[in-house]
């Protein structure tokens, strides 16, 4: 289980390791306990689902950090918005300032700050046009604004598959094949917001980063276990851009080959970044991590800028999430550049957009 749950990880625990994480598993009973009993409570009717006049996909995941739900919801978005449907995303805005609801658009997003709404939707909002972007921790409440505002015929849940105090038509379940369990805990001790036999209620599976992890087979052989009929959908990044943050313009990637490069991130999963850089031929002499969500200021672009000059670097590359966090500043001696990328669909596309249409 550990060869799967931890790729790379391998390192001896030290005692005070090994103490911190008898403590922190004590607490991860807890959760496991609150988890059940809330499922039990809406299983059981003792706590309400609310019905949307809509049509609701959800998008979500058993593990917190970064396994690939907002390029998903991008590209379920785009392909229902092509089919003329009306479409909306809910999302909560995590770690966002503002506590009202707030709606995005492509059109008006610049007029927002980020911090108010949350990086994400920012980003979902930068990215797609003509689809309103309702950002609330009341999903329920976004979900009727959308439907009575827009006359939304289906709304995309962005990390839905812990809310279930809304109903939803089909959960979608993104599995990273990178690093999919984590270390197999509950939180505090471990990634897992649910325990795996929470899987059975998934509908579908997208395994994203599939030509990153070299363990499907037996990522599979899990899933399957835990519910043997949701279908299982492949996918991977693909570069989309990259592009100067300065002035968006853009280079191809061939101009990006073999360039020293100085990469920063504050995502879920920077081990991906990493690897998607080395698949365009970058070398990368450092990596700085920030914590997931990292509200950069204009002292820590500068100090990035300077540590890439003092090691003679070609340029500064940084994820698209990111992007939305990064300070305007003044054009630096060393550019700092943002990759883009869209998530491509490999196997089990169509079984994947028959479940959105509701066909099977």
């Amino acid at each position: 289980m550990k060869d799967l749950f931890q790729p790379g990880q391998r390192k001896k625990k030290g005692p005070l390791r090994a103490v911190a994480l008898m403590f922190l598993s004590s607490f991860s009973l807890l959760y496991r306990l609150g988890c059940g009993v809330r499922v039990l409570l809406y299983r059981h009717g003792l706590r309400r689902q609310t019905k949307l006049p809509s049509k609701v996909i959800s998008v979500g995941n058993i593990t917190v950090g970064g396994t690939g739900k907002t390029p998903l919801v991008i590209y379920l978005t785009e392909k229902l918005k092509a089919r003329g449907e009306k479409v909306a995303i809910l999302t909560r805005g995590y770690k966002r300032k503002k506590k009202e609801m707030v709606e995005l658009t492509q059109h008006i997003h610049r007029q927002v700050k980020w911090s108010d709404v949350g990086d994400e939707p920012y980003l979902l909002a930068r990215r797609l046009s003509g689809i309103p972007i309702i950002v609330s921790k009341n999903r329920c409440a976004s979900g009727d604004y959308a439907v009575g505002k827009h006359g939304t015929q289906t709304v995309v849940l962005d990390d839905g598959f812990q809310h279930l105090g809304l109903f939803r038509d089909l959960d979608v379940v993104v599995i990273d094949s990178v690093n999919p369990f984590g270390n197999g805990r509950l939180l505090p001790a471990g990634p897992l917001r649910e325990p795996l036999t929470s899987l059975k209620r998934a509908d579908v599976f997208v395994l994203t980063k599939t030509d990153q992890g070299s363990r499907k087979d037996k990522l599979i052989e899990i899933l399957r276990r835990h519910n043997p009929k949701a279908p299982i959908v492949e996918s991977m990044y693909e570069v989309r851009s990259i592009e100067k943050v300065s002035n968006g313009s853009l280079i191809p990637t061939s101009e990006v080959e073999n360039k020293k490069v100085l990469a920063f991130s504050g995502i879920g999963n920077p081990l991906s970044f990493e690897n998607t850089l080395r698949q365009l031929g970058i070398q990368i002499l450092r990596h700085r991590k920030f914590s997931d969500h990292f509200a950069y200021e204009n002292e820590d672009v500068l100090e990035l800028i300077r540590e890439a000059e003092n090691l003679g670097l070609d340029l500064i590359i940084t994820t698209e999430k990111d992007s939305v966090r990064i300070p305007l500043i003044n054009e630096p001696k060393i550019p700092i550049y943002v990759l883009k990328i869209d998530l491509k669909v490999t196997s089990g596309e169509e079984v994947l957009l028959r479940k959105v249409k509701g066909k099977i």
